[in-house]
């Protein structure tokens, strides 16, 4: 994502000098070409035309800059990325019509005579291919942001489909799938969430899901701190001060809590849920059915650092590693 921005912003940089001044381009980069520079020097019109080619590059890469730089997931950037091209679009139309209208004022008004054009000047048949190119240059634009958001929705709703179709339990190969078409589509949770050492009366309580230390100095598990960086600097501070994660993908279940247990060996760890999905007999509810958001980080902190301990269930039974980190 970065090497794309990297190239928005060149794109834009590059199509500066002639948004903002197309005769010195003219005069540094073609001038030297004729033997009568000054007889041979384009039309107003052109350097107009040539002044809305570059507006339409410089938007192409500002466009892409501000898709690339946007927080979350593919939506919310294609989303962002066609805002900007419809303002864009909007602004470079007005100013044009502005422009045309207030030389046709001059004209009428004597202010300004009507130009001699050079004997290089395109005909009008010309002027309106050039037209039509940057209105195909416009066009295929918004079409690359359509594909962008149409792709990001479906490989959405497809992740949470292969998760709905699994009943929400991956194997370990069946998650490193999922993760490769879903990796942008996750929130993080840094609200302050009750955590108590006993199980609360009544409470029902979830498993299913997996866990991941904090490495600050890698910076993992790299998606909850790619959202961190997009939620602000508290979400980020949170997230550092954290021990570890845990990690609940494509479920319906509320998290009202957790019960931490902490001992010399091991950290035994449920989430208090309020809508699980019961069975009979028992107070264990399982999380599944597809949800908008297909990952939910909850950072985590112990009363000491994790160190070796190993991370169980209630029961005593191995806690799942994640496998996106």
């Amino acid at each position: 994502m970065a090497g794309l921005v990297g190239w928005g912003l060149l794109l834009a940089v590059v199509s500066l000098p002639g948004l903002i001044a197309p005769r010195a381009v003219w005069e540094l980069f073609s001038s030297w070409q004729y033997r009568d520079p000054e007889a041979m020097k384009p039309s107003n019109r052109r350097f107009r035309v040539a002044r809305l080619g570059s507006a339409t590059t410089a938007l192409v890469g500002i466009v892409i800059v501000m898709g690339g730089l946007w927080p979350g997931d593919a939506t919310a950037k294609a989303t962002a990325a066609l805002i900007t091209a419809l303002c864009g679009v909007v602004i470079v139309i007005v100013l044009s019509v502005i422009s045309v209208v207030a030389r046709k004022r001059r004209l009428s008004s004597g202010q300004e005579s009507e130009e001699r054009p050079p004997p290089n000047e395109p005909s009008d048949l010309a002027y309106w291919n050039d037209y039509f190119g940057i209105g195909i240059y416009v066009l295929v634009m918004f079409v690359v942001i359509f594909a962008v958001f149409g792709i990001a929705q479906h490989e959405k709703e497809q992740a949470a489909q292969y998760r709905a179709d699994h009943d929400g339990v991956l194997t370990p190969e069946q998650q490193q799938r999922v993760n490769e078409v879903e990796k942008t589509f996750h929130r993080l949770h840094t609200q302050t969430v009750p955590v108590s050492a006993v199980v609360p009366d009544s409470a029902v309580i979830t498993e299913s899901m997996a866990w991941d230390p904090v490495d600050l100095s890698r910076r993992l598990p790299q998606e909850a701190w790619d959202q961190s960086q997009g939620d602000g600097p508290e979400a980020d501070a949170k997230l550092a001060s954290s021990d570890l994660v845990l990690s609940f993908y494509g479920f319906s279940c509320i998290v009202d809590g957790f019960v931490v247990q902490e001992t010399d060996t091991t950290v035994a760890i449920a989430a208090v849920v309020r809508n699980g999905v019961v069975a009979e007999g028992t107070t264990v509810a399982s999380c599944t059915g597809a949800n908008a958001v297909l990952a939910d980080y909850y950072p985590i902190d112990l009363a000491a650092p994790l160190g070796d301990r190993t991370l169980v269930t209630l029961d005593g039974h191995p806690l799942r590693k994640a496998f996106h980190s």
